[in-house]
């Protein structure tokens, strides 16, 4: 089996890594979830951060060496990261403005055809009714999250047709908003 280059002493398919890119600071509440890989459910399998600024929750769960900080990673390396992992979490408290705002995280997991575990607020919902896939979404107090439970989902990947920069741009309105004209825009 392949070698990974995250533990090179380790084959992929040994490998149990759930993974977590962004950001960790006060207000997305990680150590709620992080927290879980302290657990029995949980606690022998490797949760990846990838992430800034995340010393103070490393020397939280130092205690914990299937918690793994790393970074900052440089952004042509993430996508090599998620391709490498199990799982990855779309985690956001389900307060405003997390919970409205365009998840680019979970977007690039679903490019990267990576199982996604997220956390259930609005934004995720209207994105799975309007582009599709199947998500294993999170209970408010995580109680769900197990690897039993994340590796029984039947899991499927969204239509990200729609989401290339052009058509992202085009449908902002941006283009109109600057006074471009039609032939301008093509």
């Amino acid at each position: 089996p392949p070698r990974s280059t995250l533990f090179p002493y380790t084959t992929l398919s040994d490998l149990h890594i759930v993974i977590y890119v962004g950001s960790v600071s006060t207000d997305m509440q990680p150590d709620h979830l992080f927290a879980c890989f302290t657990r029995p459910a949980l606690k022998e399998k490797s949760l990846l951060v990838l992430s800034k600024d995340y010393e103070p929750l490393r020397d939280l769960y130092n205690a914990f060496p299937n918690i793994i900080f790393k970074g900052p990673v440089p952004q042509e390396e993430v996508n090599r990261y998620i391709r490498q992992s199990s799982f990855a979490i779309n985690y956001k408290p389900d307060v405003a403005p997390h919970n409205e705002q365009t998840s680019t995280k979970f977007l690039e997991y679903a490019a990267c055809r990576i199982p996604v575990i997220s956390t259930d607020f609005s934004w995720m919902r209207k994105f799975q009714q309007q582009y599709g896939g199947n998500y294993f979404y999170l209970s408010k107090d995580l109680s769900n999250l197990s690897w039993e439970n994340a590796s029984n989902f039947q899991y499927s990947f969204p239509d990200l047709s729609e989401w290339t920069w052009e058509k992202q741009i085009r449908g902002s309105g941006v283009l109109e908003f600057l006074g471009l004209s039609p032939a301008d825009r093509a």
